[in-house]
């Protein structure tokens, strides 16, 4: 087997016996099926580089949204403005009014009709 880098790693019962029988019935080895299952998985799993900072900011303006803002999230914000200098904080508040304006109606009243 030139060229192959031996691997041990745990599978549940149940995968191990749809490895055995997907094996039998393609008339291969298990181990061609991991690999198979390995490039096919690798071909389609492209997974973006997640950023927590930016899930905070979303959090934070959720939060001002709904006016559920607890102690950590001022917190957040404070150091957030600081950073930013608040230029954009003012603007971004004035649209969140205007649209609440124009809109008339809150996601929670939808719900209770």
């Amino acid at each position: 087997m030139p060229g192959m880098v031996r691997k041990q790693f745990y599978v549940e019962p149940r995968q191990d016996a749809l490895l055995k029988q997907r094996a039998k019935e393609l008339g291969t080895t298990e181990a061609e099926l991991v690999r198979e299952a390995l490039d096919a998985y690798a071909s389609k799993a492209v997974m973006p580089r997640l950023d927590p900072a930016a899930w905070q900011r979303e959090k934070a303006f959720i939060e001002a949204l709904t006016g559920k803002v607890s102690l950590a999230t001022d917190r957040r914000k404070a150091r957030m403005a600081k950073d930013t200098e608040g230029a954009q904080a003012p603007e971004a508040a004035k649209a969140r009014e205007d649209a609440k304006a124009k809109r008339g109606w809150t996601r929670d009243e939808l719900h209770e009709r």
